[in-house]
């Protein structure tokens, strides 16, 4: 046993314990860790396993992303990030390019929670998008447009209900833009332009 991570586990280093924790699960019982200290911030926890996916990445993981789906206001803002990640189409170029180690096993990691994620339980991220969109007629959410596009990846055309509640979002959606660069006289300098 690595006493190293287990002192980590129990000190008062936040990203360094939930680090540890993932680092010994399996290894271990629980008993090993003994008490925490406090209780967990269940939005930090599902924000801290989508910055560590790589340690944490198993199939039960989508269960947990879902449980944090349907939790109070804050966990979902922050799940609605971690989950969102899951879901976007893969780009197989990040896994060969010139990365860190790091980099790639995060991004083989999102590659393996893509694999895992079921169609029921794509169908149950739908109901919990559509839920949240129904509740930010009363409290905004911050990342409404992260749940516009979660529900693109998630929802399927039979879902009139779900399409509904976004023709519903389209007059409060702006203009669209489009960003593109040019270069300047400097080398190495670009300029956005509008």
């Amino acid at each position: 046993m690595d006493k190293r991570l287990v002192r980590a586990a129990r000190g008062r280093d936040y990203r360094a314990a939930l680090k540890a924790i993932a680092r010994l699960r399996g290894r271990h019982g629980p008993e090993v860790l003994g008490t925490p200290r406090g209780a967990l911030d269940e939005q930090s926890l599902i924000f801290e396993i989508g910055q560590f996916l790589d340690l944490w990445a198993e199939e039960p993981l989508v269960e947990v992303g879902l449980a944090a789906l349907n939790d109070s206001h804050a966990v979902q803002s922050r799940a609605v990030l971690t989950v969102r990640t899951w879901l976007l189409p893969a780009e197989e170029k990040h896994l060969r390019s010139g990365k860190a180690e790091a980099q790639r096993r995060s991004i083989a990691a999102t590659y393996a929670m893509r694999r895992w994620v079921t169609p029921e339980q794509r169908a149950r991220m739908t109901r919990a998008y559509t839920a949240m969109l129904w509740k930010h007629r009363k409290e905004r959410y911050v990342v409404l447009d992260r749940i516009v596009e979660s529900l693109g990846y998630t929802a399927c055309a039979s879902d009139a209900d779900v399409i509904e509640m976004l023709e519903a979002l389209r007059p409060q959606s702006g203009e669209t833009h489009q960003v593109s660069a040019s270069r300047t006289r400097r080398p190495g300098c670009w300029t956005p332009r509008c």
